[in-house]
C-alpha cells in the first residue's frame, strides 16, 4: 500500500468531529455553488446575449479559447417568426426568455446530515498554552462495512451524529436596497455609448407605437374617455329625439285618419 493510501486511512480512522461536520457541510455548499453556476450560465444563454467564457473556470476567453480581459459577446437568440419590410419577409430573432422560457434554479433548502460514527474521547497533557489544564478532544470514525469487518465492531452500538443545514434568507435591508436600485435603474434614462448616435435605430425588436401628442399619458386617456362618453350621450339623446318625433307623427296621423272617418260618417247620414 502506498504511503498516501496509509495516510488517507489514518486520517479517516481518527477524525475530529468538527472536521467531519465541516467537510460534509462544505461539500453541500460546493454542490449548491455548482448548481447556481449552472443556472446562471443557462440564464445568460437564454437572455439572448452572453459573454464567451470558460464553463469550468468562468474566466473570459476569446474565439480561440485563450484567456482575455476584453469580453467577447455572442448572440444566442434564435430565429422565430418574421415581419414584413417592403413586402418581403424578414426573420425575427428572439431570445428564449422572450419566447416565454425561464431558467430553473435549484436549492438545498433543508438538508439533514446523519452519520453513524464510533466516538472516542482523548485527553492531551497540559501545556503552557492550555494554562496547565489538560485538553479533551472528541474524535470520530465513520462506521461502515469495512470498519466493522476490520475491527469486529457491532454497528448497533455506533453513535449517531445528526445536524441540519438550512438556507438563510437575505436580510430585509438588503432586499429593500436591491429593490430601490432596480427602481432607480428603470426610471433613469440609459446613457448612450461614446461616439454612438443618441437616437437608436428602429429594429423589429425595439419598434414601439408612440401615443398621440395631443393626448399624452394618463391625461390623454382621461380626455379620450370623456370625449367617448360625451359622444355616446349625444347619440342616445338624438336617438331618443327621433323616437319621440316618430311617435308624435304617428299620433298625429292616427288623429287625422279618425277625423276623416268621422266626417265621412256625418256626410252619409245627411
Amino acid at each position: 500500500m502506498a504511503n498516501n493510501d496509509i495516510q488517507a486511512v489514518k486520517d479517516l480512522v481518527d477524525l475530529p468531529i468538527g472536521d467531519m461536520l465541516r467537510a460534509i457541510a462544505v461539500g453541500i455548499a460546493d454542490a449548491q455553488f455548482q448548481l447556481d453556476k449552472s443556472s446562471m450560465t443557462v440564464t445568460e444563454l437564454m437572455s439572448g446575449t452572453r459573454m464567451l467564457r470558460d464553463l469550468d473556470t468562468g474566466k473570459l476567453i476569446d474565439g480561440d479559447g485563450n484567456e482575455t480581459t476584453t469580453p467577447v459577446m455572442l448572440d444566442s437568440r434564435i430565429f422565430f417568426g418574421y415581419h414584413l419590410e417592403n413586402g418581403r419577409r424578414v426573420p425575427d430573432k428572439l431570445s428564449m426568455m422572450e419566447l416565454g422560457f425561464t431558467p430553473t434554479f435549484y436549492q438545498f433548502v433543508d438538508t439533514v446530515i446523519e452519520v453513524k460514527v464510533a466516538v472516542r474521547m482523548t485527553r492531551s497533557e497540559p501545556t503552557d498554552a492550555s494554562n496547565g489544564e489538560p485538553d479533551y478532544h472528541v474524535n470520530t470514525t465513520p462506521v461502515d462495512a469495512g470498519y466493522c469487518g476490520s475491527y469486529g465492531f457491532n454497528a448497533e452500538f455506533a453513535s449517531s451524529v445528526k445536524t441540519k443545514l438550512v438556507a438563510v434568507p437575505p436580510p430585509a435591508s438588503l432586499e429593500e436596497r436591491v429593490a430601490r436600485l432596480a427602481r432607480q435603474e428603470s426610471e433613469s434614462p440609459e446613457p448612450a455609448a461614446p461616439g454612438a448616435d443618441a437616437t437608436p435605430l428602429e429594429t423589429p425588436e425595439t419598434r414601439t407605437i408612440e401615443a398621440p401628442a395631443e393626448e399624452p399619458g394618463a391625461a390623454g386617456k382621461t380626455a379620450s374617455r370623456k370625449k367617448a362618453k360625451k359622444t355616446t350621450k349625444s347619440k342616445k339623446k338624438a336617438t331618443k329625439a327621433r323616437k319621440a318625433s316618430k311617435a308624435k307623427r304617428t299620433t298625429t296621423a292616427k288623429k287625422t285618419k279618425t277625423a276623416k272617418r268621422s266626417r265621412a260618417k256625418k256626410g252619409k247620414k245627411r
